[in-house]
């Protein structure tokens, strides 16, 4: 599964996600259908860059707790291919809406 990091503390990285997996990024953007789980700093590989809050990451579940609390643990995914046309479409409509913001300026 992939998520968005919402927070980041000397626990770990917080990340937000959908049930819906991978398929539908709309929800998770808008905040909706979200749930919200903890990856611990012991389980994030030393070699990785630092984090944002922002950010995707590629987690499993390992544990749901009766008080809504969920663990999770890092999973290395390749971005660029998962979400390739996703990120390129993003890219576009960001650059439209600077040009857009230019014009009205």
């Amino acid at each position: 599964m992939i998520g968005q990091i919402s927070n980041i503390t000397k626990y770990g990285v917080f990340v937000r996600f959908s049930e819906q997996r991978e398929e539908n990024f709309k929800k998770l953007e808008k905040g909706q259908d979200k749930r919200v789980g903890l990856i611990r700093w012991s389980d994030v590989p030393k070699n990785l860059p630092k984090f944002q809050i922002g950010d995707f990451i590629g987690f499993e579940i390992i544990k749901e707790y009766d008080n809504d609390k969920i663990d999770l643990k890092f999973v290395d995914k390749d971005f660029k291919s998962t979400f390739g046309a996703f990120l390129k479409a993003s890219d576009e409509k960001i650059k439209a809406l600077h040009v857009i913001n230019k014009e009205i300026k």
